[in-house]
């Protein structure tokens, strides 16, 4: 009887515990509900903030940019060809301008030269040229031929050239200028003195030395040659 009374006694603290656990249980996942809810939900429902989209600042994008032209072309501008800034030009003579661009950047760049002379030259080829530079390190050149009439006077030309460039709907201007300055032949003279003649010579200006100094050779063999040679005297070597 004692052994019945003991199991019925501790089935039944077996089931309190196990009530009692489950409640627990119960009330914890309650508790981690509303916590949950707090997190997920604010306190005050019409609180919630909405974005302003109607006033949203966008900064447009303005098409008029102005670009930084160095850093997108190189544009050299030589009047006449060969010179750095400053050329010298004689009266009655013939020149080459030499113009050229090189692009720095990837993408389709149209670009429109103009080379400005003074009046008094007369151009020979069309002063403005346009053309497209179709990626980086594309490049362009022209030669543009001009002449310097007799009746210039003498003095100092400012010469002017621009490239006109857009780019991605953008725009700039490059000013180049160049100074030449016109002077007759005698002045030209004056500024030149000549200290050696060495003919023939090789292609950095030395000496043939398996030649006599002031010697011209010449590999023509017509005998007018020969004749006007040996009437002025000049020994032909060849």
């Amino acid at each position: 009887m004692k052994k019945v009374t003991f199991v019925v006694i501790h089935v039944i603290v077996m089931l309190i515990i196990l009530l009692a656990t489950f409640l627990l249980i119960s009330q914890h996942a309650a508790a981690m509900q509303d916590i949950d809810d707090q997190i997920l939900q604010p306190e005050n429902s019409s609180q919630i903030i909405q974005p302003d989209y109607d006033n949203k600042i966008i900064q447009p994008n303005n098409n008029n940019q102005i670009l930084q032209p160095e850093n997108m072309v190189t544009f050299i501008v030589e009047v006449p060809y060969g010179s750095k800034g400053n050329g010298l030009a004689v009266q009655g003579s013939n020149f080459s301008a030499y113009v050229f661009v090189e692009s720095f950047r990837h993408g389709e760049m149209n670009i429109t030269t103009h080379l400005d002379l003074p009046d008094v030259f007369v151009l020979d080829d069309p002063a403005s040229e346009s053309f497209v530079l179709q990626t980086e390190y594309d490049g362009w050149y022209r030669f543009v031929d001009f002449s310097v009439p007799q009746d210039v006077p003498c003095g100092v030309y400012n010469i002017t050239a621009t490239a006109s460039i857009d780019f991605q709907g953008r725009h700039a201007v490059i000013e180049r200028t160049a100074i030449l300055k016109v002077a007759s032949r005698d002045e030209v003279a004056q500024m030149i003195s000549i200290t050696d003649v060495v003919m023939p010579s090789d292609d950095t200006g030395g000496g043939d030395l398996s030649r006599p100094v002031n010697t011209i050779v010449l590999q023509e063999t017509s005998p007018a040659i020969k004749n006007a040679a040996k009437i002025a005297g000049i020994d032909l070597r060849g």
